[in-house]
């Protein structure tokens, strides 16, 4: 929401459209992170196309280093290898709670896809 806040665009779409990016893709704590997800939404709503036909290199360039940044930065891009936990952990619920994630850890890897993003866009 920040993103696209920073870019002048309100939408009750827009937290509609990410919901399912939270924990990793529908909360599996698997394939990319959820902060990464709403940069790349975020992505598409500055540089996307509107017609099929039209070019995606500026929107794909920039995703390509906003990812290769992030993994630089962290290690990963991954949900569950930014957290250090394993998905399949038959704990893994338990031990996200009790280390609360989402403060703990997710508001770094959040603050750093919108602080990379804003840089890359030269906001």
């Amino acid at each position: 929401m920040a993103l696209g806040e920073s870019l002048g665009v309100e939408s009750e779409l827009i937290p509609r459209i990410a919901t399912g990016f939270c924990g990793g893709v529908g909360s599996t704590h698997r394939h990319i992170c959820g902060a990464l997800s709403g940069a790349v939404i975020a992505t598409g709503i500055a540089f996307g196309r509107d017609k099929a036909e039209e070019s995606r290199d500026r929107a794909i360039d920039f995703i390509k280093e906003l990812l290769r940044g992030f993994r630089q930065e962290f290690g990963h891009t991954e949900c569950y290898q930014l957290v250090g936990l394993a998905p399949d952990d038959e704990r893994f619920s338990e031990k996200w709670s009790a280390w609360n994630m989402g403060e703990e850890k997710c508001v770094h890897f959040v603050r750093s896809a919108v602080r990379r993003w804003l840089e890359l866009a030269g906001r």
